[in-house]
């Protein structure tokens, strides 16, 4: 992953993972640019290619109650892009996470009815619940996001 981002971001200093207390963040490496400017990237891996990107919306859900206790990355992550990588091909997509976080709170009614949240498993204790959003369906809403209207 790091010397596609040295591709997609041109001139890099240096690519730092981060420890555990900054992944709580959201953010797994901070790439550090010739100029100085830090940008905080969250990676993503699937490996079932299936056309969708999983938009995570709860981290932790209660295995046996249920219960919802923590939001997930689309919610949280402090991230300047996420890093949405198809295990073993290496497709990735770099995602603005601001942008995408909006496209997410003007989609999310109709994605959730029409998608279904879904649980993956994620130990004994606790699973996380995910919208399969059709990637060609984020894209565009990416797309429209960033061209906006004037």
């Amino acid at each position: 992953m790091n010397e596609f981002y040295r591709r997609y971001f041109g001139i890099v200093e240096g690519i730092i993972p981060v420890g555990r207390n900054k992944q709580a963040l959201g953010y797994d490496k901070v790439l550090i640019k010739d100029n100085g400017h830090e940008v905080k990237l969250e990676e993503k891996r699937d490996t079932h290619k299936t056309g969708n990107m999983a938009i995570e919306t709860w981290s932790v859900v209660d295995a046996t109650t249920h219960e919802r206790i923590k939001p997930g990355w689309i919610y949280t992550s402090h991230a300047d892009y996420i890093a949405y990588c198809f295990d073993p091909s290496y497709e990735v997509y770099m995602l603005p996470f601001e942008q995408l976080q909006h496209v997410w709170r003007e989609n999310q009614d109709e994605w959730i009815t029409r998608h279904r949240e879904r649980p993956v498993k994620n130990g004994a204790e606790y699973y996380t619940l995910i919208v399969p959003v059709p990637i060609p369906k984020l894209l565009g809403a990416l797309k429209m996001a960033l061209i906006g209207d004037a």
